[in-house]
């Protein structure tokens, strides 16, 4: 009786587990490409949903707090009051904080060196005497804008026609014009309200 050899044997050892081999690979696949495009779909919107939003976090007028900005605010600290807590340089954030059954504009103060809504470049007074007529939202608006423009180049390094950068204004409104408030907070914000980093004193942005 002839033994067979055991290179012979070896080789069918190994097609038996090349076989093997492929049934489980296509065992795994599913045979199906609709099936594989279902489980590639689902994995897909499992990951799109899994963005952070901080429930604590106030959303801002940018989204400085990586929650999504809130559409609703508009530039940032523009066309209202100053309740006096911005400085020249400072940088902030803007959110809507509810009171009551009203929604309030509140700025906080925030790190330049993180993202935060707008900076201020310039806090100026208006020349009036006190008790002087309120010269209307129109007429205190392009005073404001003016006065504020003229000092836009200098703190940023760039004309503001080609910057990047866009101006805000925060100036009296009548009622506070008749109890004495003169200020104009001149700010900066970036064009497609995004978060800016870092100040933009000097950035030629």
């Amino acid at each position: 009786m002839t033994r067979p050899r055991r290179g012979s044997l070896r080789w069918r050892g190994v097609a038996s587990l090349v076989g093997i081999g492929a049934l489980l690979v296509t065992g795994c696949r599913g045979g199906d490409p609709a099936d594989e495009a279902a489980t590639t779909s689902t994995i897909a919107a499992a990951t799109s949903t899994t963005a952070a939003f901080d429930p604590a976090q106030p959303r801002t007028a940018t989204g400085a707090n990586s929650n999504p900005r809130d559409e609703r605010i508009g530039p940032p600290a523009n066309n209202r009051p100053s309740d006096g807590s911005l400085a020249e340089g400072s940088c902030f954030n803007e959110f809507l904080e509810p009171r009551g059954e009203a929604l309030v504009h509140r700025i906080q103060g925030a790190d330049c060196a993180k993202a935060h809504d707008g900076e201020v470049f310039a806090v100026l007074l208006v020349e009036s005497p006190t008790g002087a007529a309120f010269p209307g939202e129109s007429e205190i608006g392009k005073l404001a804008a003016g006065r504020c423009l003229a000092r836009f180049e200098a703190f940023v390094g760039k004309d503001y026609a080609t910057s990047t950068l866009r101006m805000a204004t925060l100036r009296p409104t009548g009622t506070t014009w008749a109890a004495g408030d003169r200020t104009v907070v001149c700010s900066l914000y970036d064009e497609d309200l995004r978060p800016l980093v870092g100040t933009a004193r000097s950035s030629a942005r």
